[in-house]
């Protein structure tokens, strides 16, 4: 399972690394990786959202509301996603 988070105020290398040593040693955390191009901060494993969040605002990052609780998890990364129910496929 993981977690995509939007993050905002990541402009370069040392964002990278700041972020990755703060979510890394999290229970749960198996993967971080840290997207500067796409403002994003995916996390792989069975993490707890609030304290990767809190983690990230720790470090001076600005955090998108996280999705709603019960909204399906992404596929892991490189898995294809399907189309919604009755959509056609790509």
């Amino acid at each position: 399972m993981s977690v995509l988070l939007e993050v905002h105020g990541m402009s370069c290398a040392h964002c990278v690394a700041s972020i990755t040593s703060a979510v890394s040693p999290l229970p749960g955390v198996t993967a971080v990786d840290v997207a500067l191009a796409d403002g994003t901060v995916r996390v792989e494993g069975s993490p707890d959202v609030a304290a990767v969040t809190a983690a990230i605002e720790d470090v001076g990052y600005d955090v998108a509301a996280p999705p709603p609780e019960g909204a399906a998890a992404l596929p892991p990364e490189g898995a294809a996603a399907l189309p919604p129910e009755g959509a056609a496929a790509p």
